[in-house]
């Protein structure tokens, strides 16, 4: 039987956007959205600085401007799709509460979508951040997304510790959630 609201009240959407070159195969292969997704949570949550706060060695060729974040039960796909338009990259997961996996090469356009929600606003300001980013490092790169349904995540808030070391690595964003 699927799992509702009510069933899972821990149910949560989490997402994280990436700044890097077209993702190769061997970097996605045998990944699901909720490897990925774990992967930074696990990473960031046990991170001693900003350079080791990436899972599977990805952040020899990847930037970011934001540690995963987390929007409740709002699925920021649609909207993702709205700010960048088509993915040239898409593994979606199917299942009762799927993820996907996007890729939007460089140079991604950036379209206003209007602020409905406040976990809308922080998608937009991440992926605004994340896309400014690409273009001041000038490599070609685009914007990476890795989101979907998961639980347990709503508990990973960052420590303090790992706050600072972000803010003073140069994120916008040092924060999972929405205030």
């Amino acid at each position: 039987m699927a799992a509702d609201r009510q069933e899972r009240p821990d149910r949560i959407f989490a997402y994280v956007v990436l700044v890097c070159p077209a993702p190769g195969p061997d970097e996605l292969a045998g990944r699901s959205y909720r490897d990925i997704l774990d992967g930074f949570v696990e990473a960031e949550r046990s991170g001693a600085d900003e350079r080791s706060m990436w899972p599977f060695g990805w952040g020899s060729r990847m930037r970011r401007k934001a540690p995963l974040q987390i929007t409740g039960i709002w699925d920021a796909r649609q909207d993702l799709l709205r700010l960048l338009g088509p993915a040239s990259v898409r593994i979606d997961h199917p299942a009762v509460y799927g993820g996907s996996v996007l890729y939007f090469p460089a140079p991604c356009s950036f379209a206003a979508i209007p602020a409905v929600t406040k976990d809308a606003v922080r998608l937009a300001s991440v992926v605004a951040s994340s896309v400014e980013l690409a273009r001041r490092r000038d490599l070609g790169e685009g914007i990476l997304f890795v989101g979907g349904w998961a639980w347990g995540a709503g508990d990973a808030e960052l420590p303090a510790e790992q706050q600072v070391t972000l803010m003073a690595a140069g994120f916008t964003h040092v924060d999972r959630r929405v205030p």
